[in-house]
């Protein structure tokens, strides 16, 4: 689960234990960078996108003045204890949902390119988890899609995706 400690402002990974009823909270040292979401994989690792708290706010005041980049997310792996096993990659854009595919080599997730615009163009990018390169998949624009979200790769290969569109 993602939890927010009191007096903290960036959300960690815990986890909870049901037999012993212990709570762990991974990093929870750690005061600046936060965690938007997580996916576990079959093999037990976990697939982080986070963001630092400090940059969000300053690219926060940045776009609403100067309509800059969005915060920077980075996707790391990390093992079943908690352990940061490698940062994947870097991305500047607004991550709305991601999937793992089964044997963690791929990350897809989706993107609004435009959310202030009444012509938005989501959009669905897959990152290769060995070394980070990010390629776009799927634009709600170039299939007469008005949205694209909650992408998810098929269980039994990396053939499909599944998604909602609109």
């Amino acid at each position: 689960m993602r939890v927010l400690l009191n007096g903290d402002r960036n959300f960690h990974i815990a986890v909870y234990d049901l037999k012993s009823k212990e709570m762990n909270v991974w990093n929870s040292d750690e005061k600046d960078t936060s965690v938007k979401n997580f996916s576990v994989s079959p093999n037990g690792n976990v697939y982080v996108p986070s963001f630092s708290e400090t940059e969000s706010h300053q690219n926060i005041e940045d776009f609403n003045q100067n309509q800059g980049p969005f915060k920077p997310y980075t996707f790391s792996i990390y093992n079943p204890n908690g352990f940061k096993l490698k940062n994947v990659g870097f991305i500047r854009k607004h991550i709305q949902d991601f999937s793992v595919n089964s044997n963690g080599s791929k990350i897809i997730f989706s993107v609004n390119e435009k959310p202030d615009s009444s012509d938005a163009n989501f959009l669905i990018y897959e990152m290769n988890t060995n070394n980070g390169a990010i390629n776009p998949i799927l634009s709600s624009s170039s299939k007469e899609l008005l949205s694209l979200q909650q992408p998810q790769f098929s269980s039994s290969e990396d053939r499909f995706i599944y998604f909602i569109g609109v």
